[in-house]
């Protein structure tokens, strides 16, 4: 056993001290160098292992923090004059925490030159989770949630002259800790960006734009939503016009006027629907986006206010038991993100604010998996409200083209249903409802205290989900859970308890834009293989057989698997292994020790795409992995599929298999063949109708082809077809281990260039 520490200097890791068993402490600590070394901050973190942890094996504790810096006067520094000269410049959004920084407020200051103005409205995306906002050493709002908020700052601000916007975040400590989130509880306190608004008295305070319905023009709903400080009533007329913005810039292509009066002292919405002819669909294959600007206009015409967003023109719906986008039957293909990133000693800072590099990374990942999905899934805190509304997420999704199941920062992982925040769920909605790439609002992770209730309880919430998330947005699917199987229901109408028992159905369970699904994992927790064997589970199979609303498997683990251990050879959870370990008995037969990381990705692959491969055939709807990368359980979770260091385990690979839009396989989940077995082989397609070849060969482990056998001219349909072939036998083999080798060749694939 060893005794490891770690010291970062500069923010990097540079040494790593090992020593032999019985060294329990350093007392001191000595930097030699050659010539001239500047040290900005150093570090000196100890990793204590506490093996009768599974969930968190070692925890870290901070010995030394040292970053030369003086400690400056905070006196008066909510003030125009206060002196910031040595504060360092940041970009919003910005965050402090971690042990480095724990208890710790952020202090945060902007100073800015206005000219004249009618009004200003300061928008605060978050303070998480909560703080104090200043004007020129005014205190103008004490906030104690992570809701966003439009504050009203006219009367705090100095026309033609400098101003000071100031703001405090208060420290954050996760007291109800999940069983994934890091050993340092002190998760990131973070500033959203924050924007100031200078505009006239009667203003447009927020648009939401979405497709109504596709049927040769898009017809576009646009709620205009606008207030007016006055006193009497204000008359004018409100134009909307749509440009193509993403990729390419283009000329107007639609617009409407409509004149209005506006009603003073309360919010007025304006419902404009107009067509925009010859529509550019978006989509993840081609993520076009329109730029909408609104523009108010007082009597005279006079222009007094505009305000500019973008999004894509797409529907979503369901029917037939199958997801449409756009009119076109589409699956759900990704991963989700727990929030934990590498390095372990900076994780708990960055665990809810990442860089925009890192959120750009988590999408090009699932588009490189093949994969079209990513689900928001950051929480640290168990029982209460802890989630992200990062818009940034769907800024960059929408030009890239990834689906989106979004949480919101009002969401609940676990325990009492009703612990959800219904008041800023709707708020954090309204933050983010212009992006075509959120295809879903789901409610819950999986609250799990349903069934210490009455029926009413399931009843209930799924009742107060829906009215407040469709009160907002008409356009989504909505999800109240991503772990029905924890109601009351037994299946897919709610007209039977879990037991069988008759009840009285929730008719909101019938509602058009409520959905299905769970958290089927049939290979994993050390499931036996005759468990895929027997799939789909008793609730799923409800919901499949239906043949109504789509059903999607939220989040899905199939197995653990161990990291290349080469690479993780100075890090703290070197060779420790999942708290999971113990399942590879049920599923595997034994333990895999470390040598062996290489077999247990291989099982984890395997079990993938045989998984995966059924459950598309019996007709699920989307996927989402848990989790796309590595870090959480302290860096000893192991079922993602990306390990600490960013470098893809093999089930990623089969992810992309079983991602592609057209494959082919055996129609069953059969490892052994005997002599009177056959090959049963089923082509899936999912997009438009082609002409193909497959070639099914078998090669011995050395890679040398056996046999073969080639079906000619395979028409298959478009849209979401399944194609049973004819079953066969190849010629007689001696027994031993083979490879069955798929390839699928289409005939005259449409003709594509690159200008």
């Amino acid at each position: 056993m060893y005794n490891r520490f770690f010291v970062t200097v500069n923010g990097k890791s540079v040494a790593c001290l090992i020593g032999e068993a019985d060294i329990r402490e350093i007392d001191k600590m000595v930097i030699r160098s050659e010539g001239t070394t500047e040290i900005d901050d150093i570090s000196l973190f100890n990793f204590v292992e506490d093996r009768t942890n599974k969930h968190t094996p070692y925890s870290s504790v901070l010995l030394i923090n040292e970053d030369f810096n003086d400690v400056l006067p905070m006196q008066g520094w909510q003030s125009l004059d206060y002196d910031d000269s040595a504060w360092k410049q940041v970009t919003l959004p910005s965050s402090h925490g971690g042990l480095r920084e724990k208890e710790e407020s952020y202090y945060l200051r902007k100073k800015i030159h206005l000219a004249d103005f009618e009004r200003a409205v300061l928008k605060l995306e978050t303070i998480d989770p909560g703080g104090e906002v200043w004007i020129n050493g005014q205190p103008v709002a004490v906030i104690n949630n992570r809701h966003p908020y439009d504050l009203d700052v006219t009367e705090y601000l100095q026309r033609n002259q400098e101003n000071l916007i100031a703001v405090r975040v208060k420290p954050y400590k996760a007291d109800h800790r999940m069983l994934h989130s890091p050993s340092d509880p002190y998760i990131g306190w973070f500033l959203g960006r924050a924007t100031l608004i200078l505009t006239n008295r009667c203003m447009i305070k927020d648009v939401f734009a979405y497709t109504g319905s596709l049927d040769g023009a898009a017809r576009q709903v646009n709620r205009i939503f606008l207030q007016y400080s006055g006193v009497y009533a204000f008359e004018g007329s409100v134009e909307v016009n749509y440009y193509p913005w993403f990729p390419v810039e283009g000329e107007k292509v639609a617009t409407m006027k409509q004149n209005i009066e506006i009603r003073p002292s309360v919010d007025n919405e304006i419902v404009l629907e107009m067509p925009v002819d010859n529509p550019v669909l978006w989509s993840p294959e081609s993520p076009s986006l329109y730029r909408v600007e609104v523009i108010l206009r007082d009597k005279e015409g006079r222009e007094i206010d505009d305000y500019m967003l973008t999004t894509g023109i797409r529907t979503i719906s369901q029917k037939d038991g199958n997801l449409y986008v756009n009119n076109r039957p589409e699956i759900l293909k990704g991963a989700q993100i727990l929030g934990s990133r590498y390095p372990v000693e900076t994780m708990s800072k960055n665990y809810k604010c990442v860089s925009d590099e890192t959120i750009a990374k988590d999408l090009m990942m699932i588009k490189e998996m093949n994969g079209n999905l990513l689900r928001l899934h950051v929480h640290a805190e168990k029982d209460t409200t802890d989630g992200i509304n990062d818009p940034r997420y769907a800024e960059y999704a929408d030009q890239l083209g990834v689906y989106l199941l979004w949480q919101t920062a009002a969401w609940i992982r676990e325990g009492e249903a009703w612990n959800v925040d219904f008041e800023g769920y709707p708020k954090f909605m309204r933050q983010v409802c212009n992006h075509p790439s959120i295809v879903m609002w789901e409610a819950s992770n999986h609250p799990n205290r349903f069934k210490l209730h009455d029926i009413s309880d399931s009843h209930d919430f799924v009742t107060r989900v829906y009215r407040t998330l469709s009160a907002v947005d008409t356009s989504r699917l909505i999800s109240p859970t991503s772990f029905w199987q924890h109601m009351h229901y037994g299946n897919y109408d709610g007209s039977l308890d879990k037991e069988g028992n008759p009840i009285v159905p929730n008719p909101v369970l019938m509602e058009k834009l409520m959905t299905r699904g769970s958290q089927d994992a049939y290979t994993g927790y050390g499931a036996k293989w005759t468990a895929l064997r027997k799939a789909p589970n008793k609730w799923a199979a409800s919901c499949l057989a239906a043949n109504d609303k789509a059903y999607f498997n939220f989040e899905h683990e199939e197995s653990a698997a161990q990291p290349n251990w080469t690479l993780a050879e100075k890090e703290p959870w070197f060779k420790v292994q999942s708290y999971e370990w113990e399942y590879e008995k049920g599923s595997i037969g034994r333990l895999l020790d470390a040598s062996e990381w290489r077999i247990s990705q291989a099982f984890q692959a395997f079990a993938a795409w045989e998984s995966m491969k059924k459950q598309i055939l019996i007709g699920y709807d989307g996927f989402s992995w848990c989790s796309l990368e590595s870090g959480s359980n302290m860096f000893t979770y192991q079922k993602p599929l990306i390990d600490p260091f960013g470098i893809p385990k093999l089930a990623y690979y089969a992810n992309q298999s079983v991602f592609q839009p057209i494959w082919a396989g055996s129609s069953n989940v059969d490892v052994v063949y005997g002599p009177a077995d056959h090959i049963s082989p089923v082509l899936f397609n999912l997009g438009q109708p082609k002409t193909v070849d497959l070639t099914i060969e078998l090669k011995n482990d050395k890679g040398k082809r056996i046999d073969r056998k080639i079906f000619k001219n395979i028409q298959v349909a478009g849209g979401r077809t399944v194609v049973n072939l004819d079953g066969f036998r190849f010629k007689t083999v001696p027994d031993g281990y083979y490879f069955l080798v798929y390839t699928v060749k289409e005939q005259n694939p449409p003709y594509r260039y690159k200008e």
